[in-house]
């Protein structure tokens, strides 16, 4: 997965199994990109390894320079859990 990530994101544990990636100066396009990056990368890692698929949610929000960075987290989480029950239906 690192390569669907820039050498200045910054990619941290933030509980249990969830995680979260700052893309430092980057917009929702660039969020979307990643998203899709990363996406492709596990589906070509689970089509090598059927035996060993990885499945997970993803979601992503931006935030300008004055807005609190917790807003930018509780926005991505939400729609993290909206990935997830779209998943789920699927």
């Amino acid at each position: 997965m690192c390569r669907a990530f820039r050498a200045e994101d910054i990619v941290a544990r933030i509980g249990g199994d969830e995680f979260a990636v700052l893309l430092p100066v980057a917009d929702a396009d660039t969020a979307r990109q990643v998203i899709a990056r990363v996406r492709e990368q596990c589906a070509a890692h689970n089509a090598a390894h059927p035996d060993l698929p990885i499945h997970f949610s993803l979601g992503a929000s931006t935030a300008q320079v004055k807005e609190p960075l917790r807003d930018a987290l509780r926005n991505a989480d939400t729609q993290m859990y909206q990935d997830k029950q779209k998943s789920r239906r699927a």
